[in-house]
């Protein structure tokens, strides 16, 4: 069984531009790469795991993405990195469905479908909802704080396991490399 790391594609992975699909306007977060590389050589996966509410409300559709894919893919190649899936939920907030993020079903495909051993993976994500749904699959979680979400980390039952500035930070948490400008524990 593998180990993964599942990243939240906008606002983590990726600069959040809302409802992109222009693969022109993909730009990784900085740190990503260094982050990347580190946790590829320590043999994890990645699995971008994705909400696109954008579908639902007929703003693209599911094909718009394979370009925002296949971007992706390509920048990690360039950087000697492999993407192994891209997994999003074309559902909006109002829909019942178990692959919209806080739900972890969309974990669990990628679990199944790459034999992942999630109590060994990481989710890191920069919102509530991508919290809870590494949690809700068992995987430790990485919260990506850009100082939106007013310290929500403190009061919420579900705590992230640790919480960063960057991907690079993530990776070093993670793998036990101790760096003095990262953030404490919660």
């Amino acid at each position: 069984m593998e180990k993964a790391i599942f990243l939240d594609k906008d606002g983590t992975l990726i600069l959040d531009v809302p409802y992109n699909v222009n693969p022109s306007l993909v730009t990784l977060t900085k740190g990503a790469i260094e982050g990347l590389k580190k946790l590829s050589n320590a043999g994890f996966r990645f699995y971008v795991i994705s909400n696109q509410q954008g579908i639902s409300l007929g703003y693209f559709t599911a094909n718009d993405l394979i370009p925002i894919r296949k971007k992706l893919e390509n920048i990690f190649l360039t950087h000697g990195i492999t993407l192994s899936d891209f997994y999003f939920c074309p559902h909006g907030d109002k829909d019942s469905c178990f692959c919209r993020k806080p739900q972890p079903g969309l974990i669990f495909q990628a679990a199944k479908d790459h034999q992942i051993d999630l109590k060994h993976s990481w989710l890191i994500g920069d919102s509530v909802s991508d919290i809870q749904a590494g949690k809700n699959a068992g995987c430790s979680t990485i919260f990506f704080d850009k100082r939106y979400e007013n310290d929500w980390y403190r009061i919420i039952a579900e705590k992230p396991n640790y919480v960063v500035k960057n991907i690079t930070d993530a990776a070093n948490y993670i793998l036990g490399i101790q760096n003095e400008d990262t953030y404490v524990s919660i």
